[in-house]
């Protein structure tokens, strides 16, 4: 029997050609299927980021309200500057458009309404990492609303100044006098005797710790040691007089 050599070399050829699709298939294959792994697990990488920012905002939203949440999610991706002059503080610094009423774009509000010391102490962190140039801080009324004992209050006021000063040396502090309320209006469990306290109290630990002091109080009471009535419509809260009024009281601090 006599073999056609040509067709001999024909089926090798044919053979290194199908083994040869089979080895590239395999390479292929196993590419994708890498790129699949590499893929799921960045993806599920991603996935487990986004699952750990939903569950801290849970957990800001389930301790201090999600009003709270969603504002210090919005603070975290606003720009930063260490020229900014920034007004910490619950509702009453959250009402005001600060940066409107002084003409000064440096000025950034980062009130938040309802917020505590407590509250605030959990957010400051975000505050001074790019050592803003002066701290205005009001708070504390929220904390007496809901019967927070003036030493813890002191306590949370004492972790905010100290934290200030360790981390944003160079930023300027300065603590303003929780305002009175006129309980006419405003309907709360608290006395204007206790803001006073806290007031006295605030005015001790600033000195403790040379922290500037300013007395607003002082500037919004009526002769029967309540809020002026001018200055709100619900006893608590501030109108456009009275933000004008805490303008022309910090205005030399502000522009110093």
């Amino acid at each position: 029997m006599i073999l056609d050599v040509r067709t001999d070399n024909n089926m090798q050829n044919l053979k290194r050609v199908f083994f040869g699709s089979i080895f590239l298939t395999a390479i292929v294959l196993a590419g994708l299927t890498s790129g699949y792994l590499k893929f799921g697990e960045t993806a599920m990488a991603a996935s487990e980021s986004e699952k750990a920012v939903f569950n801290q905002r849970k957990r800001l939203a389930n301790t201090f309200g999600d009003y709270y949440a969603h504002r210090t999610s919005l603070f975290e991706k606003l720009p930063k500057s260490n020229d900014n002059i920034i007004f910490l503080g619950d509702s009453l610094t959250d009402h005001c458009e600060w940066s409107e009423l002084f003409q000064n774009i440096r000025l950034k509000n980062r009130g938040i309404g309802g917020d505590t010391t407590g509250g605030l102490l959990n957010r400051l962190d975000d505050i001074v990492a790019f050592q803003p140039q002066k701290l205005f801080i009001m708070i504390g009324i929220n904390d007496l609303l809901k019967g927070l004992a003036a030493e813890r209050i002191l306590a949370n006021y004492r972790k905010i100044i100290e934290l200030v000063q360790e981390r944003s040396p160079n930023t300027k502090l300065y603590l303003q006098s929780v305002l009175p309320v006129k309980q006419s209006l405003y309907y709360g469990k608290k006395t204007n005797d206790e803001i006073q306290k806290l007031n006295g109290q605030l005015l001790i630990l600033s000195r403790e710790l040379n922290v500037e002091f300013i007395d607003l109080h002082a500037q919004f009471v009526d002769p029967t040691g309540q809020l002026n009535s001018r200055y709100s419509r619900d006893g608590l809260h501030l109108n456009g007089s009275g933000y004008l009024l805490w303008k022309n009281a910090i205005e030399k601090y502000v522009n110093n």
